[in-house]
């Protein structure tokens, strides 16, 4: 902190393993002996009187225990070799490591050591190994070796990558491609099911909003380009399954369905949200090949709340949330979080998906109520009150991992069942507003932390 300045946030290896960023760090001690030779300890004491003669002895004391000393031993040649020797052995079996320094002279020796084997340069031609350097007497940040910059190329093929339309389908409907939904769309789905059926057709992804399985969303793909044929289907799809999200996904979108897709979003109600957007995939220098989702067309928030029926009262409460939550979440998106945010909405609630279909995290803003809530919605079909009861085992663990005490509500009669940290704040009042969203980004990270792992853990009944 004397080099660096106070804590801007602090993200843990235990954060880290938890949200799969890391696997999980073991310590194991390492020992590297110090061999003095016995014939010269005699003469240590008697050369150390003769370089500080004439010093203090309080000050001559202190500098038999200061830092120089100490690094004089850290340092030794011996011991550097034995370490860089130990750490290559470590490095060539598990090809990771990190090295932190005593001392920027001990670096300095040890760098050459560990990195003078060719064989290992040749093996590991993956990236540039890099060391940072701080300099402790100024202060000042350090430095670190510039990373190399390469140009992207775009994959000309796209059926390199997805032979077929089905394979592309199959592929968005997995985690990676939910993420890759999340990522450029801001639209969080889950429970995907392929070949959706409906009367007569078949869509390609039905899925629904998280948190919301009544809040169905339908995915038509198409490679090449956009056709009538296909946008006939994605609104067949929509109205069959009663979507209030439809995503059309293509490699390149015709400027007359561009057009189809924003008159469809200027002329339906609020609650009917259309999607274009073009697949493209990209490559940095040898890389595997990165899709990515360009938004073509996507609803005009604020022109559909002018062409709404809703009265003014209803528009501007509308208006307030989505206001709310925008602050909320850019407050939220300053700290590291371990999850993704949703787009912010004119709900009075937010979810956050949790790894587990059937469960999630929302923050609830309750105005009538005058508080707010970040709370676990418990609904897996067939199972909530199992689920509940074992989660409950663990109430003493999870509250000390939350670091408050929750409610636990059953709710045996109902379709879900929560766990809920509720703080009495009325959001409503405008002084409030920072403390709000201070809130939410202080205790929102903490329960989705402590459940997170639990909820994936849980035990179905057969």
């Amino acid at each position: 902190r004397t080099v660096f300045g106070d804590y801007i946030c602090i993200y843990d290896i235990q954060r880290a393993a938890a949200d799969k960023a890391t696997v999980q760090a073991y310590h194991e001690s390492r020992i590297s002996k110090l061999n003095l030779n016995t014939a010269e300890l005699p003469k240590l004491d008697a050369e150390f009187e003769e370089i500080t003669e004439g010093e203090e002895l309080t000050k001559k004391e202190k500098l038999k225990t200061k830092w120089a000393a100490l690094e004089a031993l850290v340092g030794d040649p011996k011991r550097i070799a034995l370490v860089a020797a130990d750490l290559v052995a470590h490095f060539e079996k598990r090809v990771k490591a990190m090295v932190v320094c005593m001392s920027r002279r001990i670096a300095s020796r040890r760098t050459p050591l560990m990195f003078s084997r060719s064989e290992i340069d040749a093996e590991l031609d993956l990236a540039k190994n890099q060391f940072v350097i701080s300099d402790q007497n100024t202060g000042s940040k350090p430095q670190p070796t510039k990373l190399p910059v390469s140009k992207r190329s775009q994959v000309q093929n796209i059926k390199t990558l997805w032979q077929h339309e089905t394979h592309f389908s199959d592929w968005l409907a997995t985690q990676d491609g939910i993420d890759l939904l999340a990522q450029d769309l801001e639209i969080e789905i889950e429970n995907p099911r392929r070949e959706g059926k409906g009367a007569n057709f078949s869509c390609d992804i039905v899925a629904n909003i998280v948190g919301d399985e009544s809040h169905v969303v339908v995915i038509e793909n198409q490679f090449g380009r956009t056709n009538h044929d296909h946008l006939a289907k994605l609104l067949t799809y929509a109205a069959v399954h009663k979507a209030v999200v439809g995503i059309w996904i293509a490699e390149e979108a015709a400027d007359d369905h561009r057009q189809v897709i924003d008159w469809l979003n200027e002329n339906t109600p609020n609650t009917v949200s259309l999607y274009l957007a073009e697949v493209k995939a990209f490559t940095i220098g040898p890389s595997p090949a990165a899709p990515q989702l360009d938004i073509v067309c996507r609803p005009n928030v604020t022109m559909k709340q002018a062409n709404t029926d809703l009265s003014e009262g209803d528009k501007k409460r509308n208006q307030w949330r989505l206001a709310f939550w925008t602050d909320i979440h850019n407050r939220m998106k300053s700290e590291h979080l371990p999850f993704r945010l949703q787009k912010p909405s004119e709900d009075h609630w937010s979810s956050i998906a949790v790894g587990r279909s059937g469960f999630h995290i929302s923050m609830l803003l309750t105005p009538k109520n005058q508080s707010i809530v970040v709370e676990l919605l418990i609904q897996p079909e067939g199972w909530k009150d199992s689920a509940f009861e074992q989660l409950k085992t663990q109430a003493s663990e999870i509250e000390k991992e939350v670091g408050a005490t929750l409610q636990w509500r059953p709710m045996l009669d109902k379709g879900s069942s929560k766990i809920l940290l509720e703080e009495k704040i009325d959001p409503k009042i405008e002084a409030n507003r920072k403390a709000v969203c201070d809130w939410f980004a202080k205790w929102t990270p903490k329960m989705f932390l402590a459940f997170s792992n639990r909820v994936k853990a849980l035990s179905e009944p057969e």
